[in-house]
């Protein structure tokens, strides 16, 4: 992750995404890009589901948010957008762990903070690529 330093504050860049009814993020260093469904189709691309999100399958306006390259030996990786709502910065201070009780609720790992924005897209859970791959 690669953070940006303004005024003695460290920010994070996320990719701001709905999936379902969740409105969630991940960090802008682990995207390599954003390609239609017809083409992650094409290439092959391995799907991967957000816990506890609803799975209405792919709409025509629906993205693919690809995770970088390492990301995995076995194939390329990314997540369904139902729709992609913004790019925001936020300062680390405005991060805040995921309650346990949400993760045992979940069983999963896949969300490493939530970023309470305070603005229009309220608080944002934030992706652990990583767990949400090895269903940690």
């Amino acid at each position: 992750m690669e953070a940006v330093l303004t005024e003695g504050s460290v920010e994070l860049e996320l990719v701001v995404f709905k999936c379902g009814e969740f409105i969630v993020s991940i960090d802008s260093e682990e995207v390599s890009a954003i390609i239609s469904t017809d083409e992650a189709s094409d290439m092959g691309v391995n799907l991967l589901q957000i816990p506890g999100a609803s799975d209405n399958g792919i709409e025509g306006d629906s993205k693919v948010i690809m995770f970088k390259d390492g990301y995995s030996d076995d194939g390329l990786y990314g997540i369904v957008a139902d729709r992609l709502e913004d790019i925001i910065s936020v300062n680390m201070d405005n991060l805040t762990t995921i309650p346990t009780l949400l993760e045992k609720a979940y069983k999963t790992k896949a969300f490493w903070a939530v970023a309470m924005t305070g603005g229009r897209l309220g608080n944002i859970f934030i992706i652990n690529s990583y767990a949400l791959n090895k269903k940690v």
